[in-house]
């Protein structure tokens, strides 16, 4: 029999290779005559009968997972050359002796052989057993086999007849491990770490060590090393640095680490007692906005829990919530874990039984429960409570109300902490709620808030002023006097041994959570040892770069929980960083053991009991340690346990999966279950929309369409399910302004919406690229989109399609100068609208509509009713954003009316309540022509370049082009006439060619009225100013009024036309006043009695005024 491992001659009988150690399968036993065959026979060598066949006999059994692990690639240089002069016995005893010292070198450096081939050797460092050093010992077994084969070399120079000697490549980085099966030709690991270390191996010469970038880096200082030339490795896109083995630099120190032990607070005096003093202030009823950042593992939980225990805080209310990294996509999380541990809210609960125990915990702090328990009972589900029906703007406002009402009963209880901890994994909606609440409400709390620095918290909304004093806590790695204090205390010493302050000083760099998981793997692995009240550390750890990287530290632990525990810890990262024992006891392969496993991951430190929550969760110790761990499954074991976890959660939430539809969404998604994860990621998307949460409504649609997009050969079912989808990703887009990727979002698929012939999905479906192209200003095309729709709602009678599609449409045809359509259909979608119920969006839409129909026609009382009407409706309904589109249209018909400074009071507001972003710019771009009227260039100027860059970025040329027209206009008052003008003509162009006639005439009539300034001499330029625009200025002057008069005909023209009254009023006013300067008083007369007219049909009662005043200054 020949060993499978070093191919060594062995005894029939024999279970155990007596030249390796490598263990044997035993023999195959006949069913029919009962004898013996060899491991892997087939047939019986005596009678012939099949036999029944075990596990592969040569087969390791290894765990198949993903691991970063250090690959070692060895084989004998000119093998060929060998195999032609020497004979094949005497080749073999020597491959045999060489295979067999090597398999003892790596097993010494506790490495795995995946393979021997004919002329070389494959092993790993890093499985089955992970070390934090794994790169140097990789490089001192293949230096050790080059001294190996040298001796060898010259035992066997005169039976070989040529020099022996052996080439080596090693390279770092992911793998898939698994078993060797040699009988099928598998192999224990795959990946492209395999293919690097090949390829350096070939390059190699006779006796050299070649190593990749990733082994350098992680054991420079402890070899030297000589720079290689670059070469391409197939696969690879860059060229890969390669360096040469020289020597071993010393002889460090071998380290191995231990669980467990803790050390007191160190290094972190200073800002306990500044939290302290915040304490003490908080009870003399000041209140602090206590802001403690720092990178992972910096300290930032242990500084508040050590905070939490100190003598001034320990008696003060806490009310704790925490965000974790599973957590990010779940609106307002950890203000529903702030409830849960202040409600004992359990996942199980009913929605009755949530609402009964925040009535019972709320009922004697608050005068009226009711308006308070069912907005915070709605962060559960949504399906059955009627505050969520109204609206997400009613119930976004009622719940931040909530929160401030439920504060404010504890703060009158007595001194108070809300403390929310690791906000960088919160939602967008808790953020916006949690800077609400900062600067709304002014109560005497102590607010502790940590974070990563990644988070600019709170100054990521514009700035503004909180209503506490803010002071902040900004935590940094230690420095070496504190890291050797905190090592001290880890090891309750005042010595260390020199080497390990050598090793601590130069790799951990003052880390905390390095710190101690170091000091703990030395301890694990019995290296760091105390004798007689004193440390020593093994002389043959090596102490060059343990643990180069965190998945060395990690993986290290891992492995030496054993088998089972593992398994159970890996089932736990699948469920997130925060795991419930009750969820994965249902998870596990393991359920009557799991328990101790739990035990023993305590006790290794890497996983802690959630406090207060009777011990029924525990949470990794650190978001990386559940990072590694879950990354070292196999994605496809990943995948099974996330549709296992799903399905049980599906179960636990029978009846309820509103409340649970982001945990199943975010479980099903990382499964193999592709429709399951759509429908509950557009489950969570509805419900974030519903709850104004926009920005995680938008990530789960897009989500969701990523898995219904990648369907090869969709059946009917998924294709609908698809155009549903983009449909309702559509309010997304638009609410968020992401009016360019929506329409090309739309415009991908309209071929195939078409195609699939469903006419009410195709009318829903060309309404959202009818407004899409209406915000590209692209509105012939939308009205095209539009009438389409329209028809196909009146053939199918569906009063959604009729009352959307005419919405719209009123927009549109406002662009396109169609003023009396615009009115039809804006009446039409009002009238249809009150069929459909609770459809706030499609009432606020129409009402904004109308309000600029009628600000565009002229008719300013109706555009001012109009804003009052969206206030109204804004206060019944709780629409916030109602609110701003209603200041906006009040800000218009002031602006309309002439009385500038009071446009620009309005349209403040509307900035103020705006909560999308294009509502805002809306605001913003009018504000900046009632800056300009009132003298205020400058400040226009910078409100317009602030519109122009959002419009670009969103692709909003709907208030994009207008802007850029404008910005001529102030461009030209601030002295830069010939770009001005230039840019106001471009605009013009761009308006007429796109057909929206309004614009065209509002900017014909600017540009009018600009020669008209120019005619009558008005404005001034200083002398730099009149030397840069002279050229100008000569062609210019004299035809300036001949160009006046030409402009504003033509605005005059247009006005006419599409019956736009107080523009054509306006540009009739500026016609009579040119006819003054020429002096040609009849015409003068004419024009400005017109504009009278004009005017006071409009209600513009100061610019009517004004054509009053210009008319009696007219001679006789």
């Amino acid at each position: 029999m020949i060993c499978p491992e070093c191919h060594g001659a062995l005894d029939d009988n024999a279970v155990v290779c007596r030249h390796c150690g490598a263990s044997l399968a035993p023999p195959v036993k006949c069913s029919q005559c009962q004898t013996l065959s060899r491991p892997g026979s087939n047939f019986c060598d005596q009678c012939g009968t099949p036999l029944e066949q075990g596990p592969d006999p040569f087969s390791e059994t290894l765990a198949s997972e993903r691991k970063h692990v250090t690959v070692l690639f060895s084989d004998i240089c000119r093998y060929r050359e060998i195999i032609n002069r020497v004979d094949p016995e005497e080749l073999r005893e020597v491959t045999r002796h060489l295979f067999e010292e090597t398999v003892k070198i790596v097993a010494r450096y506790e490495g795995h052989v995946d393979r021997i081939l004919w002329d070389g050797v494959l092993a790993v460092f890093g499985m089955p057993q992970a070390h934090e050093d794994d790169s140097i010992r990789a490089i001192r077994a293949a230096m050790e086999i080059q001294r190996m084969v040298s001796r060898l070399g010259r035992q066997y120079a005169h039976r070989i007849g040529i020099v022996l000697a052996m080439r080596s490549g090693l390279a770092a980085g992911l793998v898939v491990t698994g078993s060797t099966q040699k009988k099928i030709g598998r192999h224990g690991i795959t990946g492209d770490t395999v293919n690097l270390a090949a390829r350096l191996r070939d390059l190699a010469l006779p006796g050299e060590v070649l190593v990749s970038s990733r082994v350098f880096s992680a054991t420079a200082g402890f070899f030297s090393f000589q720079p290689q030339t670059q070469v391409t490795v197939k696969g690879r896109a860059q060229p890969v640095k390669v360096y040469r083995v020289r020597a071993a630099v010393i002889r460090p120190d071998k380290v191995r680490r231990v669980h467990g032990v803790k050390a007191r607070l160190i290094g972190r005096n200073r800002e306990l007692t500044q939290m302290e003093t915040a304490a003490m202030r908080l009870r003399r009823k000041e209140g602090t906005v206590l802001t403690v950042s720092g990178d992972a593992g910096t300290g930032k939980s242990r500084l508040i829990t050590e905070f939490k225990n100190s003598p001034v805080a320990e008696t003060l209310r806490w009310l704790d919530g925490y965000a974790y990294a599973y957590s990010g996509g779940v609106p307002y999380y950890p203000f529903i874990d702030m409830l849960n541990r202040l409600f004992d809210i359990r996942d199980e609960d009913s929605d009755a039984v949530i609402d009964t125990k925040i009535r019972s915990g709320i009922g004697p702090l608050v005068d009226d429960p009711d308006a308070v328990v069912p907005f915070l009972a709605g962060l559960y589900a949504r399906s059955s409570l009627e505050p969520l029906a109204a609206g997400p703007e009613i119930y976004k406002s009622r719940l931040q109300h909530a929160f401030i009402t439920l504060l404010s009963a504890f703060a009158r209880q007595g001194p108070t902490i809300v403390c929310i901890e690791d906000l960088h994994w919160a939602d967008p909606s808790s953020l916006a709620l949690i800077r609400f609440i900062l600067k709304e409400s002014g109560l005497p709390i102590l607010f502790v808030i940590s974070y990563r620095p990644v988070l600019a918290f709170p100054d990521g909304e514009g700035g503004e002023p909180l209503s506490y004093a803010r002071e902040s806590i900004r935590l940094q790695d230690l420095d070496a006097p504190s890291s050797r204090e905190m090592v001290r205390s880890l090891m309750d010493t005042q010595v260390i041994p020199e080497a390990l302050d050598r090793y601590i000083l130069k790799h951990v760099e003052g880390n905390p959570f390095y710190l101690e998981e170091v000091i703990n793997s030395l301890l694990d692995n019995r290296r760091l040892k105390r004798l007689d009240n004193q440390w020593y550390l093994d002389e043959t750890f090596d102490i060059s770069d343990v643990s180069s990287t965190i998945n060395g530290i990690i993986h290290g632990r891992l492995d030496r929980l054993g088998r089972t525990a593992k398994i159970v810890l890996q089932e736990a990262s699948v469920i997130g960083r925060v795991f419930r024992l009750d969820l994965l006891e249902r998870v596990t392969a393991f359920p009557d053991a799991f328990r101790s496993c739990i035990d023993l991951i305590e006790r290794a430190d890497l996983i802690r009991r959630i406090p207060d929550q009777n011990d029924r969760a525990y949470s990794f110790k650190h978001a990386i340690v559940q990072e590694v761990v879950y990354k070292g499954l196999l994605k496809k074991d990943r995948r099974a346990t996330h549709e296992k976890i799903a399905r049980i959660l599906e179960s636990l939430f029978a009846g309820r999966l509103d409340s649970a539809v982001e945990t199943l969404a975010l479980h099903y998604a990382n499964s193999a279950r592709v429709i399951k994860a759509a429908e509950y990621l557009i489950r969570a998307g509805e419900k974030s929309l519903e709850k104004y949460a926009v920005e995680e409504s938008h990530r789960y649609y897009e989500r969701a369409y990523r898995f219904l997009n990648g369907i090869a050969v969709p059946t009917a079912q998924e294709q609908a399910m698809l155009i549903d989808l983009i449909i309702k990703w559509y309010f997304a887009f638009n609410k968020r302004g992401l009016f360019r990727e929506m329409l090309d979002l739309l415009r991908s698929h309209e071929a195939a919406v078409k195609a699939f012939g469903d006419p009410l999905r195709t009318g829903m479906y060309e309404i959202c690229m009818g407004w899409a192209m209406q915000r590209r200003e692209l509105v012939s095309e939308s009205y095209t989109y539009l009438t389409r729709a329209l028809k196909t709602g009146r053939d199918l009678d569906d009063d959604n399609l009729i009352a959307y599609s005419s919405a719209c449409l009123c927009w549109t045809c406002t662009d396109l100068g169609r003023m009396d359509e615009a009115l039809a259909y804006g009446r039409q979608a009002a009238e249809v609208a009150d069929r459909i119920p609770s459809d706030h969006e499609l009432v606020r839409f129409n009402l904004t509509g109308m309000g600029l129909l009628h600000f565009f026609s002229g008719d300013i009382n109706a555009c001012w009713k109009g804003g009052e009407q969206l206030i109204r409706f804004g206060e019944t309904q709780g629409d916030v954003r109602t609110f701003s589109e209603g200041y906006l249209l009040m800000g218009t018909a002031r602006m309309a009316a002439g009385d500038f400074s009071g446009a620009e009071v309005l349209l403040g507001r509307a900035i103020e309540a705006s909560v999308d972003p294009i509502y805002s710019l809306n605001a913003r771009f009018f504000l900046s022509y009632a800056y300009f009227s009132q003298g205020k260039v400058a400040i226009a100027a910078q409100t317009l370049e602030s519109v122009i860059a959002a419009t670009e970025q969103f692709g909003y040329e709907y208030v994009g082009t207008s802007a850029n027209a404008f910005y001529g206009i102030v461009s030209a008052a601030m002295g830069n006439l010939r770009k001005g003008v230039r840019l106001i003509h471009e605009q013009i162009q761009c308006h007429r060619q796109r057909g929206k006639r309004n614009h065209d005439l509002i900017f014909t009539h600017m540009l009018g009225r600009f020669y008209l300034s120019l005619a009558r001499r008005q404005g001034t330029l200083g002398f730099k100013a009149f030397l840069k625009n002279a050229g100008f200025l000569v062609r210019t002057l004299p035809v300036a009024s001949r160009l006046a008069e030409r402009y504003l005909r033509e605005a005059i023209e247009i006005g006419t036309q599409i019956n736009a009254r107080l523009r054509l009023a306006l540009a009739t006013h500026d016609l009579g006043l040119l006819y003054a300067h020429k002096k040609q008083f009849h015409q003068a007369r004419r024009y400005l009695a017109r504009s009278i007219d004009l005017l006071d049909a409009c209600g513009a009662d100061v610019l009517l005024a004004e054509a009053r005043e210009a008319l009696e200054a007219l001679p006789p």
